[in-house]
């Protein structure tokens, strides 16, 4: 659901500069979840337009970890497909977690939260 919302406001955007997918990384056996689909592995080097020329993977990771990072699954499933497919070039944006824009994000959350801690609740007795 996240990771369709993100796509969705990604693609808006670009408009017609881009064709974007929503991508995971990975999913369960069983029906009830493919809403995982479609797997990174499948789109990057499996079909048109992902299969040549540049590709640019946007990393919805805040932090390096088994996904994301130097070694990480991404970085094997690119390499892959660019072994399998001739003349693509992938590109990958900085993960989320180096914006500034996401410490300011949290910080007007932690705000937020914080001066609601001060308004009385509704129901309450006190209030």
């Amino acid at each position: 659901a996240v990771r369709d919302r993100l796509a969705a406001t990604v693609a808006e955007l670009l408009g017609p500069r881009a064709s974007v997918i929503a991508a995971s990384m990975e999913r369960r056996p069983g029906e009830q979840y493919a809403f995982a689909e479609p797997l990174l592995e499948r789109v990057v080097g499996g079909a048109p337009p992902y299969d040549s020329g540049d590709v640019v993977v946007a990393m919805a990771f805040l932090q390096p970890g088994r996904h994301a990072g130097p070694g990480g699954d991404v970085e094997q499933i690119l390499d892959a497909a660019r072994g399998r497919s001739a003349g693509l070039r992938t590109h990958v944006t900085p993960l989320l977690g180096g914006s500034h824009l996401v410490h300011e994000v949290l910080a007007d959350r932690t705000a937020e939260a914080h001066a609601a801690l001060r308004e009385p609740h509704r129901g309450d007795p006190e209030a």
